[in-house]
């Protein structure tokens, strides 16, 4: 890896992602400039979609700060990269798997239903 984004938090840099570079390999640091084109009013768009990057929020992006750029994507890749992946107990994963049934119960009787009430205004 050449390149990797960072954050400068309290006098540290912290990087986005493991880096596999020799102890003393010298680096370049140069700060990551918002677009301002890409703003609303308010905190522009991209300064919004690095924030939430660096969120400790385990959620992620909501679809307004999808990645727009070339750069965004690599960024966001990152930091997916960098996550701990989920670990779910054998109680949980049955847990959801009762829930996603009963969900999918639930859409199938919405659907009979929707169609019954199609069906009469045919007739």
């Amino acid at each position: 890896m050449e390149q990797v984004l960072a954050t400068y938090r309290q006098g540290k840099i912290e990087l986005d992602a493991p880096v596999d570079w020799a102890d003393g390999t010298r680096i370049q640091v140069s700060m990551v400039r918002a677009d301002p084109s890409l703003g609303k009013p308010g905190p522009n768009v991209r300064t919004r979609f690095l924030d939430a990057l660096n969120s400790a929020d385990p959620h992620g992006l909501d679809e307004s700060l999808w990645p727009l750029s070339q750069e965004e994507t690599r960024l966001l890749l990152s930091a997916m990269d960098a996550a701990e992946p989920l670990d779910l107990s054998v109680q949980e994963i049955d847990r959801m798997e009762s829930e996603w049934e009963a969900s999918k119960a639930v859409q199938k009787e919405l659907g009979r239903r929707s169609w019954e009430g199609t069906a009469e205004l045919g007739e």
